[in-house]
């Protein structure tokens, strides 16, 4: 399924407006009692509600794969595998998750299940291949996935603060949303979108920043204005579905998702009230005295962590946004730590106590 129900805390939500279909007004939606059932084992009412919920909502894709986990468990392998081939039409593209449920077990051997997983490599391919850079980032606002991580003993009454965790170049969101087991797993909601752009020739591997030409300086001030817009979008959607704390946010990214922190803190001061850069760089095509200032009179928070034995991104780049930061007398907190190009675990500490002492007021 595509929340992992062994880790309860963990939920996959899409960014898809979603009309709240319920069997009476005010009560529970159809997908609300589709996940119910789910949790309670009831795979036939549990697909009942799923496929009158994609009837209604052909376009959310995740629910489209529930229901095809849902008819697998139910002893139904043809008709799940043929639901599988409709998500991933419909936009699912979690290939690794797809791999290692074992909601889908009884389907594996299945043409239409080796159909979908082809499907979504040959869709992948394509979106890779168009070189609309607007058409990039508006097509993932409506189909993009993001994991979620609820706290612990979640109060859905209490408001909580968002952080947005952006994961490195090549790497998805699958694997980042990890981090979160290691920060504060009591006081946060922690949300980790897909990057937008496919990287050509990987298994499932995404980048923030388009592949573009260095010199195409037009061009990437469009598609950075655009990112951040697309992730205010993720903090929004989360909003929407659950209570945090006002339009404000926080993020933390590692590699190039450290670069892209940098970036948001300096194009949208307005609504990240701090952000971590973790082995990453501040991308200087986007720096400007105006923006720094801006963030000095918004009181925006900073962490920077990184290896000392960095072979990526060396530690100059964090060391020069340090500098950068205190020239403009930015709050920013920063820590070394005698590894590679990795978010070690007293980084994870670090991180946790900054996110504790600026997000907890």
């Amino acid at each position: 399924m595509a929340h992992n129900i062994g880790r309860r805390i963990i939920a996959l939500l899409c960014l898809v407006a979603l009309v709240a279909l319920a069997v009476e007004p005010g009560g529970p939606s159809y997908l609300d009692i589709a996940n119910e059932a789910y949790r309670d084992h009831d795979w036939a009412r549990s697909a009942e509600y799923y496929k009158k919920w994609v009837e209604a909502q052909p376009s959310d894709h995740t629910a489209w794969y529930n229901l095809a986990c849902t008819l697998a468990l139910n002893g139904q392998p043809e008709l799940a595998a043929r639901t599988l081939l409709d998500a991933v039409e419909a936009g699912w593209r979690g290939r690794n998750h797809t791999l290692r449920d074992s909601d889908l077990d009884s389907i594996r051997e299945l043409p239409d299940y080796a159909r979908a997983l082809e499907r979504i490599d040959e869709l992948m391919v394509e979106q890779a291949g168009d070189e609309s850079i607007i058409g990039l980032y508006t097509q993932q606002s409506r189909f993009s996935q993001y994991w979620l991580r609820f706290p612990a003993n979640y109060d859905p009454k209490k408001a909580y603060p968002l952080v947005i965790l952006l994961h490195g170049r090549g790497h998805n969101p699958e694997g980042f949303i990890s981090l979160a087991d290691d920060l504060d797993t009591l006081n946060f909601i922690y949300a980790a979108p897909q990057a937008p752009n496919y990287i050509k020739d990987s298994r499932n591997g995404f980048q923030f920043y388009p592949s573009i030409s260095d010199e195409d300086s037009a061009t990437y001030a469009l598609a950075a204005e655009l990112l951040a817009e697309w992730i205010i979008q993720v903090s929004k959607d989360v909003a929407e579905r659950l209570k945090t704390n006002g339009m404000k946010f926080w993020v933390a990214g590692f590699s190039q998702g450290g670069s892209v922190a940098h970036l948001m803190g300096m194009l949208r001061p307005d609504v990240v009230a701090g952000y971590a850069a973790l082995g990453g760089y501040i991308p200087e095509r986007f720096a400007s005295s105006e923006r720094f200032e801006k963030m000095k009179q918004r009181d925006v928070k900073v962490f920077i962590g990184h290896g000392t034995e960095d072979e990526v991104i060396a530690l100059d780049e964090a060391q020069d946004a340090l500098d950068t930061l205190m020239d403009y007398e930015i709050d920013v907190t920063y820590h070394t730590y005698a590894v590679g190009h990795q978010v070690s675990d007293s980084m994870r500490v670090d991180l946790t106590a900054w996110l504790q002492r600026n997000a907890l007021k």
